[in-house]
């Protein structure tokens, strides 16, 4: 649930302000900090530097997250 909540607010801002997604991104890796791979989201994070055209990077991000607090944690029960 919390997952699917996170993708409706990055893909509902993502149009609307760039520095209010990275913001909220910034803050959504710290939080999950001791559960990241931080290599992998500080290439993405580094990609959204560049303002590419394509969603790409943000759904690597999302993606980290989605795996990291959803998949991984239910094959360690």
């Amino acid at each position: 649930m919390l997952v699917m909540v996170v993708f409706f607010i990055a893909f509902r801002w993502i149009h609307l302000s760039t520095p209010l997604i990275r913001l909220f991104l910034l803050v959504l890796i710290l939080l999950l900090m001791p559960t990241l791979n931080f290599l992998p989201v500080w290439f993405a994070l580094s990609l959204l530097r560049f303002r590419l055209p394509s969603r790409l990077p943000m759904m690597f991000i999302l993606w980290m997250v989605a795996m990291m607090v959803v998949i991984i944690p239910s094959r360690t029960v």
